[in-house]
């Protein structure tokens, strides 16, 4: 097999696909129509919710090395079912992958996937996560968590999925959930899924709380549906509530290109 091989700014970034394949097919095929072979990465939440979700790790998982992956808290969801921390809900639409013979093919593939990916063009620096990052982490401090949480996931999620005030937890959950901030002592509200506007009183979206004056690459992130799709100030959200019967975005931020494909699949799920 040859090397992957395609020019940086040939990247493109796609928001929260949630299990539907119909529509990340369509996607892919404008993407491809544009700049055959490039990068792709994921801001997270492959999985979870959508008609096809093993559908969707399939395709992902057959574009190899073309592929970059973000984990985000549905996919980690996932993994957690399947080591048996916590239980599949109906909602999740995943029970066809969890205890199948391939579930450790797509369980130790998702163990090799980290929690952010740096991307460079010239001058041109991105940052993409799955939620979003604490304002006040420097960029040192940034990359070591990440690196932890990335390490920690490895070895598995029974010591530290869901628990408070385990550390690991604590990074994970802001890297994977974070929505708003409380202005005053900086801790997040991660529970908060409704539009900015109507934010709790004393709290605002992470991206609106000034960042660590070294941590000041663009961002990329999705996780945030009522959000929808959102730029300013290098701050880029491309999650379009595809599965709630929005867009699925794929974003090129090197060009400033945006592409978006409406619901193709068959969904009945309000956000």
């Amino acid at each position: 097999m040859k090397p992957y091989l395609s020019p940086e700014s040939e990247t493109w970034i796609i928001g929260d696909v949630h299990g539907c394949r119909a529509t990340l097919e369509k996607l892919f095929e404008s993407i491809d129509a544009q700049s055959p072979q490039s990068r792709i990465y994921f801001v997270g939440d492959l999985v979870g919710k959508g008609p096809e979700s093993a559908g969707v790790l399939e395709f992902v998982m057959n574009l190899g090395a073309r592929a970059h992956v973000t984990l985000g808290n549905h996919d980690l969801h996932l993994l957690a079912c399947e080591e048996g921390i916590t239980s599949n809900r109906p909602t999740d639409r995943t029970d066809s992958l969890l205890g199948a013979p391939a579930s450790k093919v797509w369980r130790d593939w998702f163990l090799q996937q980290g929690f952010h990916h740096d991307l460079e063009n010239g001058d041109t620096q991105i940052r993409v996560v799955h939620a979003g990052i604490k304002p006040d982490w420097s960029e040192d401090q940034f990359l070591h968590l990440s690196s932890q949480a990335a390490l920690a996931i490895k070895e598995g999620l029974s010591d530290w999925y869901k628990k408070p005030g385990h550390p690991i937890w604590e990074v994970v959950s802001i890297l994977t959930r974070i929505r708003c901030v409380n202005i005053q002592d900086g801790s997040s509200l991660d529970n908060f899924t409704d539009h900015p506007k109507n934010a709790p009183q004393g709290h605002k979206p992470w991206f609106d709380v000034p960042r660590s004056s070294d941590n000041d690459r663009q961002i990329v992130f999705g996780h945030w549906a009522r959000l929808g799709e959102y730029h300013k100030s290098g701050i880029h959200g491309i999650d379009g509530g595809c599965v709630y019967g929005g867009e699925l975005i794929a974003m090129n931020p090197f060009k400033g290109t945006t592409l978006r494909v409406g619901c193709c699949d068959d969904l009945e799920i309000s956000p």
